[in-house]
């Protein structure tokens, strides 16, 4: 009875230790995904307090070329009334209006991509021009 007490006794150590073992690991395991979770929000909280600085900066940046434009297009306006030309920004359309003729021109604001494609046609053509120019032997400076 003792030798089957005993292989019992030996079964349930045996037992009580992997389970043991097993409740350890998972105690670890678990212990570790929550260090995992909470340096993973500590750097995500870091980059996004980064990322708010750099947009801060950015929006300043933006402030200040904006009220530098603002200048430029309000010292523009001056020189051309002097000039005899209103300018008048109304939304997307500014309106001219030449004090001498007594006439009123309306036009639309042009897109980034209108802008950049007439932008290319006029370099094309002040450069083909420029060409014509050089290869005329009318124009040429006689000495």
């Amino acid at each position: 009875m003792s030798t089957a007490l005993s292989g019992y006794l030996q079964l349930f150590l045996i037992l009580a230790a992997i389970i043991g073992t097993a409740i350890g690991s998972i105690a670890v395991a678990r212990r570790n995904a929550v260090k995992l979770s909470s340096d993973n929000q500590e750097n995500t909280v870091r980059l996004l307090n980064d990322e708010i600085n750099s947009l801060v900066l950015t929006v300043a940046r933006n402030e200040k070329d904006i009220a530098r434009m603002k200048r430029i297009l309000a010292t523009v306006r001056f020189a051309l009334k002097r000039r005899g030309l209103i300018i008048t920004l109304n939304g997307d359309y500014i309106t001219f209006y030449d004090v001498q003729s007594r006439s009123t021109s309306t036009l639309q604001l042009r897109t980034t991509q209108q802008q950049t494609s007439e932008d290319t046609e006029a370099r094309d053509a002040l450069t083909k021009e420029g060409d014509s120019l050089m290869d005329d032997p009318s124009n040429g400076d006689d000495i």
